[in-house]
């Protein structure tokens, strides 16, 4: 319980160092069996229900952390307009889980960088992601050999700088999730990305607008709904990936796609 370090459950005062303390305990708990390579038992870090905590600046998760929340918020303020100046939970490693956090503000909210070590597992689930300026979720080009599960969360970015994911991870998995945003791009592919179950509703749009920028070997959109509200626009951009690839699979199937005056797929 992160209140047994110090955390301020009224959002008044600072909580880094009371997170640091509670995950730095957690890491020193984890144990290992013998013959499993990433193997550990993950701890759980608990934020109680009902309670605000506000948070400064950058915290370094690390590996096989668990941080539940049940509906607690973590903010860059107590009070609005939310600070977008720094990124949040950073060296996300293998293992981790984050589930059921309320996030209002930062840059990029979890930054994952599991330096492409075979096995790792992240999943990111029942959160919602409010006011931020980068990507709710972003992995760096050293997170290959990562399966990223993000299902059943809320995304509300309003500004169109901002992103949803940032995939660099070899497989992303986007499962039933809410999206409603100004996003310019909401989804960032470079690897393999299955969008499945979104329920999209864009605020506003521009001619250069689109739901995913693909650059990976893979993509597949099934069962969505690609709204139009005020914000209608293209499903996928498709565009030459790294080291030159384009898509080898680009599937969108059976989705609700709202895209008047603009290409469902550009490439």
């Amino acid at each position: 319980n992160v209140l047994d370090f110090g955390a301020d459950p009224t959002g008044v005062a600072d909580s880094k160092a009371a997170f640091e303390a509670a995950i730095a305990m957690a890491l020193s708990q984890q144990k290992k069996l013998p013959g499993m390579v990433f193997g550990f038992s993950t701890p759980e870090i608990f934020l109680p229900e009902g309670s605000i905590f506000r948070i400064s600046g950058e915290i370094s998760v690390g590996t096989d952390i668990h941080i539940y929340g049940n509906k607690s918020i973590i903010t860059s303020s107590a009070v609005y307009p939310y600070p977008q100046t720094s990124r949040l939970f950073v060296d996300v490693a293998f293992n981790c889980i984050f589930d059921g956090i309320v996030f209002f503000g930062f840059t990029d909210v979890i930054s994952i960088a599991t330096g492409n070590v075979d096995a790792a597992v992240i999943d990111i689930r029942n959160c919602e992601f409010h006011e931020y300026s980068g990507f709710a979720i972003n992995a760096n080009d050293n997170s290959q050999s990562t399966l990223l599960r993000i299902n059943t969360n809320k995304f509300y970015p309003r500004l169109a700088s901002a992103g949803i994911v940032n995939n660099q991870c070899d497989v992303c998995l986007f499962d039933d999730n809410w999206v409603e945003g100004s996003c310019d791009t909401f989804f960032r592919n470079t690897k393999q990305l299955y969008v499945r179950g979104m329920y999209g509703v864009p605020i506003s749009a521009t001619s250069v607008s689109r739901w995913i920028v693909n650059e990976g070997s893979q993509l597949t959109c099934r069962d969505c709904r690609f709204g139009g509200e005020t914000g209608a626009r293209t499903i996928v951009d498709q565009i030459t990936g790294p080291g030159g690839i384009n898509a080898t699979k680009l599937v969108v199937e059976n989705c609700e796609v709202w895209s008047t005056g603009f290409p469902l797929i550009r490439f």
